[in-house]
């Protein structure tokens, strides 16, 4: 029989195995008992409940864990000829594996089910930060730690790499095991750290190390650039940072466009709907196909059904002596005759089975017919729904693409303006110099330099949240770096009067053609409700196979039958007038809405067609106003280098310069937007876009 303390024991280790697999709430005390071969009561007679149990575990796994540093620490210290840097991956290693437990899963469990036990159990981390205290002391004291390194900064950064590589996210998507990044977290972080002496003993000591690393940190060694390469190799370890992710994507149109068509979620749920009337059209369909069933069942009597019916005793038996008399075989004395009563008698064995195949096939329905055609159309309302929905995500792609190129030029637009500030400074600070300028002007051109900054930051904010927005409807993860190609460019618009593109908008429109064929759908369900004044003609038919008895031993027989069956309403309240009566109204509603998408898309055709007029005006004028803000910048330059300009002139003309630029690439951003809503209202649809949906 078991000790209590080794009971206890074993309760602890598999609580344990269970929290880190499953978490506290799928902690089951019921089963651990039942694993361990113990009752549940015994499990309560050593812990009060299951979240001290939970408690006391990782204290228990706590303390054998600091047990195990000291036992290191020991080994250390009592022997002076140990490779410290061996020692030093083992004790870090062990910390590493010790964290990994303490997962964000695993840690988000335990405040939501048993909060309070972080206020009793030890704090994990201060005294990982001890153990490599007295690691770092270590090291200092036998010279392979350089003694300007801050331990605390270095804890963080260890620390900080393990966090942030070693978890699920980031793990997914690296080819390597855990005790493979330790490794090289360890090997690029401490060679960094370590006296020369220290990371000869740390490459030529240690038989762990991959050979094509030491190369690579010898080399870099050798070049005196082993400070650089830890800068950045620190900055991707701290930051949780994929190497492969430091690259940022470069998307062009068409690609972007690709990816919303296939993410975007109103484009699926459109898609879901074109499949949806593809069962839709083949359940129709079955309507018209024949119908056979089949059906079996047994029944047994507990008690039979009974009816009243006459006296079969009394009736024989009274007709006998009636015969007996006639022929003179008895006298009237000796015939016994009975009053013939009603009694209850069954008629019924008691087990009777039935087994069917029934057949039938509609011959003539009206509303099968109709349905078919119905169907037929609804699926075409949905393919157009498809297409439009499509559409629409192109030009939401395209409005939101453009305005990331717009942002990204604006960027440049104010690094090249705060490059001529810095300019003007560095200009204005030599003429200070050499006394041809006063310090006020100096004043003057640096604070105008000092408050253009914001600026820059804004514009770089403004880019940035641009790339969130298209990344937002591209359907990217947020952590994913993203660029666009090209530039904001004037495009050409094909020739044509604006009653022409009123005309093709009005045919080809896809929200249009939508509404058009969604009328058609309301219209083939008036003829479906119309259907139900006509009869039904249907084909019949029934084969059967029936046996009774009051025992097992069956009678058997078989029936079977052939007909048709004709039905036809007289009368049902009117109900089918009334549904008529609705049918026809929702085709006038459509029939509304049909109109005022016209004259919207009519208005909305005009509205972009001046939009484009005023844009290419506005393009034409403000590039002329660059060329010219471009010319006055230059002569201030010149000005205030001959002495006979002021910095107001600079600032005005620089100011002037950035107006020019920043209206020439709105009007260019505003004629792109409207071009690209004017073929949305026309029906201009690259196939290839539906191609990507048909495909997936």
């Amino acid at each position: 029989m078991l000790r209590k303390e080794e009971i206890r024991t074993k309760i602890l280790e598999k609580v344990e195995e269970k929290f880190f697999a499953n978490g506290f709430k799928n902690v089951n005390l019921d089963e651990i008992a039942k694993e361990l071969g113990i009752s549940k009561r015994t499990i309560y007679e050593h812990f009060a409940s299951k979240t001290e149990l939970i408690e006391q575990m990782l204290i228990d796994k706590h303390n054998r864990f600091n047990k195990s540093m000291d036992d290191k620490f020991q080994k250390i210290l009592n022997d002076k000829d140990l490779w410290i840097s061996d020692e030093f991956r083992i004790i870090w290693k062990n910390i590493a594996d010790h964290s990994s437990y303490f997962t964000p899963i695993v840690v988000e469990d335990i405040k939501r089910y048993a909060n309070n036990v972080f206020t009793k159990c030890p704090h994990f981390g201060q005294d990982h930060e001890n153990i490599f205290n007295k690691i770092f002391d270590i090291g200092l004291q036998r010279g392979f730690v350089k003694p300007n390194i801050n331990r605390t900064i270095l804890f963080r950064i260890m620390k900080n790499s393990f966090m942030n590589i070693l978890n699920y996210e980031t793990m997914k998507t690296l080819p390597f095991t855990a005790e493979e990044v330790i490794e090289q977290i360890y090997e690029i972080i401490l060679t960094g750290s370590l006296t020369d002496t220290g990371r000869d003993d740390f490459f030529l000591k240690t038989e762990k190390n991959n050979w094509y690393l030491k190369i690579y940190m010898v080399y870099l060694m050798k070049h005196n650039s082993i400070k650089i390469s830890m800068i950045s190799l620190l900055f991707l370890l701290i930051f949780g940072i994929n190497p492969n992710k430091m690259m940022a994507k470069k998307l062009s149109l068409d690609e972007a466009i690709e990816i919303a068509v296939k993410n975007n979620q109103q484009t699926k749920m459109a898609q879901m709907e074109v499949e949806k009337a593809r069962f839709a059209v083949k359940e129709a369909y079955g309507y018209a196909l024949p119908t056979v069933n089949f059906s079996a069942s047994f029944a047994s009597f507990l008690e039979k059904s009974k009816m009243a019916f006459p006296d079969f005793g009394a009736l024989i038996g009274n007709a006998t002596y009636g015969v007996l008399l006639e022929a003179g075989k008895i006298d009237s004395s000796e015939a016994k005759f009975r009053p013939v009563t009603s009694t209850l008698q069954s008629f019924a064995q008691t087990n009777n089975y039935e087994a069917k195949f029934e057949l039938q096939q509609i011959l003539f329905n009206s509303a099968v017919f109709q349905g078919i055609g119905a169907s037929g159309t609804y699926l075409k309302t949905a393919q157009a729904g498809l297409k439009s929905q499509v559409a629409k995500t192109v030009l939401d792609v395209k409005k939101t693409y453009y305005g990331v190129l717009l942002a990204q030029e604006m960027v440049k637009l104010v690094d090249a303006s705060l490059a001529n500030f810095e300019n003007n400074v560095r200009n204005v600070e030599a003429f200070y110099k050499e006394g041809l300028v006063s310090e006020y002007q100096l004043l003057q051109a640096q604070v105008a330099m000092e408050n253009f900054r914001p600026r820059v930051l804004m514009a770089r904010n403004g880019y940035k949240n641009a790339i969130e927005g298209l990344k937002l409807i591209l359907g990217a993860g947020q952590e994913e770096e993203i660029e666009v190609e090209g530039e904001l460019v004037k495009q050409d618009l094909s020739q044509t009067d604006k009653n022409r593109l009123i005309n093709i908008a009005v045919n080809e429109n896809l929200d249009l053609k939508t509404l058009k064929l969604k009328r058609d759908v309301d219209e083939a369900f008036i003829e479906l409700d119309r259907s139900e004044y006509w009869p039904t003609l249907a084909l019949f038919g029934n084969y059967s196979f029936n046996g009774s008895a009051d025992d097992l031993n069956f009678m058997n027989y078989r029936s079977g039958m052939v007909g048709l069956a004709f039905t036809i309403n007289l009368f049902n309240g009117q109900r089918t007038d009334n549904k008529v009566q609705q049918a026809k109204i929702n085709v006038y509603k459509t029939d509304e809405q049909i109109i005022q998408t016209k004259h919207f898309i009519e208005m909305s055709v005009k509205s972009k067609m001046l939009d484009i007029e005023r844009t290419l005006n506005l393009i034409t004028a403000n590039e002329k106003n660059v060329e010219l803000a471009q010319r006055a910048f230059k002569i201030a330059e010149i000005k205030i280098k001959e002495g006979t300009g002021t910095q107001l002139d600079i600032l005005n003309s620089e100011m002037a310069l950035r107006e020019a630029q920043v209206n020439r690439l709105n009007s260019i951003y505003e004629y792109i937007i409207a071009k690209t809503e004017l073929e949305n209202l026309t029906g201009e649809l690259n196939e290839e876009y539906l191609k990507l949906i048909e495909n997936k």
